[in-house]
């Protein structure tokens, strides 16, 4: 009796483990210790109340990359990496190139949900070349 009652004990604790630690090969007092470690290097980390963080001294990576998109050669979910344009614009622009060739980004302006504005935001990122 006292061996079925300690299994299921054991069993609810297993069920009721949240944490990814616990699928690991540990015994459980190696998990719990874990755990426990864990908390102390998360709450030592945190601010303390009323305390704030300064990140103006992190060395933050910068955005030096640029890409450019032919509206006319460019498959639709490559259109997607424009700002503004979601799966449904993207594959009406495909559509469009497929019977008109654009020359200019005033042409993307045809496009339902292509406004003046919303081009211009992307107008930097986008190339009409004949060449390719």
């Amino acid at each position: 009796m006292y061996e079925s009652s300690q299994n299921q004990l054991d069993a609810a604790i297993e069920d009721v483990s949240v944490s990814y630690i616990s699928t690991l090969c540990f015994r459980r007092a190696d998990r719990n210790s874990l755990v426990i470690g864990m908390l102390i290097i998360f709450f030592s980390i945190l601010p303390r109340g009323g305390e704030t963080v300064d990140l103006s001294a992190v060395d933050f990576p910068k955005n030096d990359y640029h890409f450019a998109v032919n509206p006319n050669t460019a498959e639709w979910y490559e259109l997607t990496a424009l700002p503004g344009v979601g799966d449904k614009t993207a594959k009406s622009i495909v559509s469009q190139s497929e019977n008109n060739r654009m020359k200019s980004p005033r042409d993307l302006t045809r496009i339902r949900g292509l406004g003046e504005k919303r081009v211009r935001a992307f107008a930097g990122y986008i190339v009409f070349d004949d060449a390719e």
